[in-house]
Formats: structure tokens, C-alpha cells, sequence
């Protein structure tokens, strides 16, 4: 799933963009689009860190696609931008959901495996 913020990563709107991205994730969300946020600060790297965050606490990563390029050099300024994954590639996003999703259920199969049978 794609989520789309529709917030300004800025430090005005910094606690509604963060709490939207993190229900999107907790609802499956595995790539975040930005081509449709209109303004970022460098709140934003921190708003996208704690999405990554998230997402790996739920055993998942987050792709973003379509960064700003001052996005993207405020990450690279601040030393995080290999925590990030950016792309232009929404096929990428798509195999990494397609991936994380084939993840998910092997590790709950193989979970239900593990436990002992019921009679």
C-alpha cells in the first residue's frame, strides 16, 4: 500500500503529518509518496526517520518514493540518508510490499507450525 501524505512536512504541521504516516503504516502502508507534499523543512528528515522507525517495529521497511531534492540533501547533510530509502521507482515500492507481504505470512505459517496440536 501507498500512502500519500497530503500535510507539509514543517515544523507547524510536524505532529499531523507524523501521527498520519504512522496510522498509514500501522494499516500496512510499505511505501510513502511525497510528490504531492507541497513544503518540507528539516522537520521532515525527522518525521520520515520515525516513520522508518515504525516500520521496522513491525518487521517492515518504508520505501519513499518521489523526495524533493532538498529533502533529499537535508538527509544527506544530517548523515541519514542511507536510513532512508528513496526512489523514483514505484515498481520498487511495489516488489518491496509484494515481498514484506510474502514475509509476513511465511513467518505466521510457520509460527501456526510451530505451536503443538490441539485435540
Amino acid at each position: 500500500m501507498i500512502y500519500q501524505p497530503d500535510t507539509p512536512l514543517t515544523m507547524s504541521s510536524a505532529k499531523e503529518a507524523l501521527e498520519k504516516g504512522l496510522r498509514a503504516i500501522e494499516s500496512g502502508a510499505t511505501a510513502i509518496d511525497l510528490a504531492s507534499v507541497s513544503a518540507t523543512d528539516s522537520v521532515a528528515v525527522s518525521i520520515l526517520l520515525a516513520w522508518e522507525r515504525a516500520a521496522l517495529a513491525r518487521g517492515a521497511s518504508i520505501v519513499f518514493l518521489n523526495a524533493s531534492t532538498t529533502l533529499v540533501s537535508l538527509a544527506k547533510l544530517y548523515g541519514v540518508f542511507e536510513l532512508l530509502h528513496f526512489t523514483t521507482d514505484p515498481a520498487q515500492a511495489f516488489a518491496q510490499g509484494i515481498a514484506q507481504d510474502i514475509t509476513q505470512a511465511l513467518s505466521q505459517a510457520a509460527a501456526q507450525d510451530s505451536q503443538p496440536a490441539r485435540h
